[in-house]
């Protein structure tokens, strides 16, 4: 039992502390808090350094008028039956917090504004300010550099535990980048933005429809897909 517990701590607390440096909140309470609440606290030390003012907590009534709210989800295309031949993957790289850097998705970029110079998501019409950078998109584009600088640094070197350190830092700002956009949908979130939320699958859904097409130009059928990749047979005779 003791080098079970052990081994389960030397696999989780390696990330755990991680989090902890970034975030700025005790050991203790980042293993018990959810993905979300890290995220939460994460934005409020950058908001000071930011010079945003952070929303307050959601009242009881806000909560409840929150939950009445639903977010259509990405893409799926129900797996088809059967064994299949030469499968391929298709796969976006942090395909939502991709959208929320190239779209400047973000409670503070939203608008209605007949006159602005916005991007507008499809399906929804929601618009987003192109200029300035709002807050989310910003810290989601400096994660996700400095995440690639870390990872190219892997790459070159060659001391094992330099590796797996480097691994660790680059996997607690994956998952950072990677909760920013199910926040914007979770209620007791202060950032809290149904129209974001929507936007953003709204755009996912246009991109994998649209790679689908085009991988179907090409000789391709999908038989899965799923929110931000498909598998694909490929039918078109090869030549020799």
């Amino acid at each position: 039992d003791v080098m079970a517990t052990y081994k389960i701590a030397e696999k989780i607390l390696p990330l755990n502390m991680e989090i902890t440096r970034i975030v700025g909140q005790p050991l203790f309470d980042i293993s018990r808090m959810a993905t979300g609440q890290q995220v939460e606290w994460f934005l409020i030390r950058e908001a000071f350094e930011y010079g945003e003012l952070v929303p307050n907590k959601p009242s009881p009534s806000e909560l409840q008028r929150r939950r009445t709210q639903k977010v259509v989800g990405g893409y799926v295309k129900e797996p088809e039956k059967g064994l299949h031949e030469n499968i391929v993957q298709f796969d976006f790289r942090s395909l939502y917090p991709s959208i929320i850097i190239s779209k400047n998705i973000s409670p503070d970029t939203l608008t209605e504004d007949p006159e602005e110079d916005c991007y507008v998501a499809p399906e929804t019409g929601y618009k987003f300010r192109k200029k300035p950078r709002g807050f989310v998109p910003s810290i989601i584009g400096r994660i996700l550099d400095e995440r690639m600088k870390i990872k190219n640094r892997m790459k070159a070197a060659e001391d094992p535990m330099e590796k797996r350190i480097l691994d660790v830092q680059q996997e607690a700002l994956k998952r950072l980048a990677n909760t920013m956009y199910g926040v914007y949908g979770y209620t007791r979130f202060r950032w809290y933005c149904l129209e974001c939320a929507e936007a953003i699958t709204a755009w996912g859904r246009n991109y994998i429809k649209k790679t689908i097409k085009e991988a179907e130009k090409f000789g391709f059928h999908t038989v899965y897909a799923d929110t931000d990749g498909f598998y694909a047979t490929y039918q078109k005779k090869r030549s020799s």
